[in-house]
């Protein structure tokens, strides 16, 4: 939870010159760049973070570390890229209800 609010922290320049260029919050385009951006934001801190010291402020705050499993440091940046991908692509889809019809 404590990276999310990082992650919409990090976002909010871009959300601010949406605001500021009065576009329409309901147009799919606008909702589309605002959920691109979280993503890739989401994105580059989970790498970048997890990268260099092995952990995000949120993992910092329960002192816990990512390590890889096989050799015990820290993950490299294809690892660590490879984590947050998996991760922004499950954040993405939490929510998705599918159609499910009952007869």
């Amino acid at each position: 939870m404590t990276d999310l609010v990082i992650v919409f922290l990090f976002s909010s320049p871009v959300l601010a010159l949406i605001k500021l260029t009065s576009l329409e919050w309901r147009d799919p385009k606008v909702i589309g760049f605002t959920v691109l951006t979280f993503m890739v934001v989401g994105f580059l801190y989970l790498t970048v973070s997890i990268t260099f010291t092995g952990r995000t402020v949120g993992l910092k705050l329960f002192s816990l570390r990512v390590v890889d499993a096989r050799t015990g440091p820290i993950p490299t940046g294809s690892q660590s890229a490879g984590r947050a991908l998996v991760y922004m692509l499950s954040l993405a889809s939490a929510g998705h209800r599918p159609d499910v019809r009952v007869c």
